[in-house]
């Protein structure tokens, strides 16, 4: 990593607890990057269990972890605002503890809590956005307008969220992926049967859109004994048990999110994403690096630059159910086109190498003015 000496850096996110991708994106950077620097992770909440908080990701010894508050229930709207004003007098006491060098926001949502705290810190503050800029809620409308007024330095994910944020504040830097040299990886062939979908069961994952194509392949006999596991959890869980319970859909399973996610790809030989909205998928990346090629919807930002079009994947025109069937259908019985792609995602996947990203991140800090 290009930093010319020991710093003292702080990672600052919303949630760690949550099983999400910029979760663990954080964890990973900061594995990584605790092995040349001292690294704190700031998270606003935490998930309690047998009195201890619980990450769904692995994190290094090294690292230090901070949580400003305990995950609790919604309360009313007075409630709300006083515990909005706590997590940023929370997080303004709590940096002042630690003479941080860096200060990397991770989320736009991050940014709203830690935006004042940082600024009256003597931290060059970074922000980065997990989104796609197209997305724009209102806590991601915030978090842009503060990072443009308040960071030394602004890092999005894909070439085209730069260009919509027209700043010469902002650069791109791409999600990692951790690489284990002696990672055994089988060819297509010797795996199950499986094809996985996996991210927050949310609707702007497009779900709903993914058990409707499913049914559409089984219905036409065209699977060739091939199942659907999604994997994640969130707030449509319910939901979409209930959808493959009364739509009648066949050989699909949705399972809650596993810390041993890697197997899940190793017996792989296919991954889904038909979000309406992506960043830069982690799951597209951590899928190539096991030789899992992919389908995806090209929405205006994610997929499209990540996945080599017939070579390491399709791209799918966005929505257009039909041709997502019919895509899907072909492959799942052209074993041959399979392992083509797979062999082609291995070869692709290197520059988003861990050690490769973080060396980008030690330039853009040493950078900041």
């Amino acid at each position: 990593m290009n930093l010319t000496k020991e710093k003292n850096i702080c990672f600052f996110l919303t949630d760690l607890s949550d099983p999400g991708g910029v979760q663990r994106v954080v964890v990973e950077l900061a594995n990584f990057m605790s092995r040349y620097n001292n690294i704190t992770i700031i998270s606003v909440y935490a998930n309690i269990k047998d009195g201890e908080p619980s990450y769904p990701y692995d994190i290094s010894d090294r690292v230090k972890v901070v949580y400003l508050v305990k995950k609790s229930g919604s309360g009313g709207k007075v409630i709300k605002q006083i515990n909005c004003l706590l997590k940023v007098i929370f997080f303004s006491v709590t940096i002042k503890k630690y003479k941080f060098d860096y200060i990397i926001s991770q989320g736009m949502d991050s940014v709203i809590w830690s935006s004042i705290g940082a600024v009256l810190s003597r931290a060059k503050y970074i922000c980065c956005d997990h989104t796609s800029y197209f997305r724009k809620p209102l806590w991601a409308r915030i978090g842009r307008r503060l990072s443009l007024l308040l960071s030394h330095q602004i890092v999005v994910l894909t070439a085209l969220d730069k260009s919509q944020w027209n700043s010469k504040k902002v650069t791109t830097i791409s999600n990692p992926i951790p690489v284990d040299d002696n990672v055994c990886i089988e060819p297509l062939s010797f795996r199950q049967k499986n094809i996985i979908a996996i991210g927050r069961l949310v609707e702007v994952k497009g779900f709903i859109r993914l058990l409707d194509i499913w049914k559409s392949v089984v219905d036409s006999g065209s699977n060739n004994n091939y199942s659907l596991r999604i994997i994640g959890e969130g707030p449509m869980r319910a939901m979409l048990d209930n959808y493959i319970i009364k739509n009648s859909i066949k050989n699909v399973t949705i399972s809650d999110f596993t810390k041993d996610i890697n197997e899940v790809y190793k017996n792989a030989r296919l991954l889904l994403v038909t979000s309406f909205f992506e960043g830069f998928s982690m799951v597209l990346i951590e899928a190539m690096y096991y030789g899992v090629p992919a389908i995806a919807f090209d929405v205006h930002s994610g997929p499209r630059e990540i996945i080599y079009n017939n070579e390491t994947g399709f791209l799918v025109e966005d929505g257009n159910i039909g041709k997502f069937v019919d895509l899907l259908s072909a492959v799942l019985n052209d074993e041959s086109t399979l392992e083509y792609m797979s062999y082609n995602a291995r070869l692709r996947v290197n520059k988003y190498r861990i050690d490769e990203v973080c060396n980008k991140w030690g330039e853009i800090m040493e950078g900041v003015k």
